[in-house]
């Protein structure tokens, strides 16, 4: 129970509440709650397809084109889980699945951030590269492909599909949608 000198602050915790106590004079700056897209993959898509200052994602690509997507694994506040199965629906559409290749760019750690990962490889069954310090077996084993460059990676993933593949690269925040300029 904090005493008459201190005030009491709720920290987020994990998946709960963390109660800290601090000095009555300090100053304690709270972040301003602002509510989430009632509907993220509507607004997903519709970015997709009317982006800022771009052409719509649709006009970059071809039946016949190859697409390379770079990700971050899920220790950055990229919500992959969503964002990948939403952009591979829609790539989906216009192009043969086997014409798409997920690289995980950032370097995985640990086996158990792959859950995700791993789920999309599953559902989707796309090609995952994976950049990680873990040996090759275990990447291996958890049906992905190791990647120690992901530039070479890259660079042979379009030499083997060709001069018309796409790279997309996902940044690395929430829920952020980048675009292209045209030149």
């Amino acid at each position: 129970m904090p005493c008459a000198a201190e005030k009491t602050v709720q920290l987020a915790y994990g998946r709960g509440r963390l109660e800290v106590s601090f000095p009555s004079n300090a100053k304690v700056i709270e972040p301003r709650f602002i509510p989430g897209l009632s509907d993220e993959k509507n607004a997903v898509t519709d970015a997709l397809r009317n982006p800022i200052q771009s052409r719509p994602l649709a006009a970059w690509i071809k039946p016949d084109s190859k697409i390379c997507v770079l990700f971050t694994d899920i220790t950055r506040a990229t919500p992959n889980e969503r964002l990948i199965p939403w952009l591979l629906e829609d790539l989906s559409r216009r192009v043969p699945k086997q014409n798409i290749t997920l690289v995980n760019s950032v370097g995985t750690e640990e086996p158990e951030q792959w859950q995700v990962i791993v789920q999309m490889v599953i559902q989707r069954r796309a090609e995952v590269l994976v950049h990680s310090q873990l040996p090759d077996a275990k990447v291996l084993g958890a049906k992905m492909l190791p990647c120690h460059d992901i530039a070479a990676a890259v660079r042979g993933r379009v030499g083997r599909l060709g001069p018309e593949t796409r790279v997309a690269v996902l940044p690395q925040g929430p829920l952020t949608i980048p675009y292209v300029r045209q030149s």
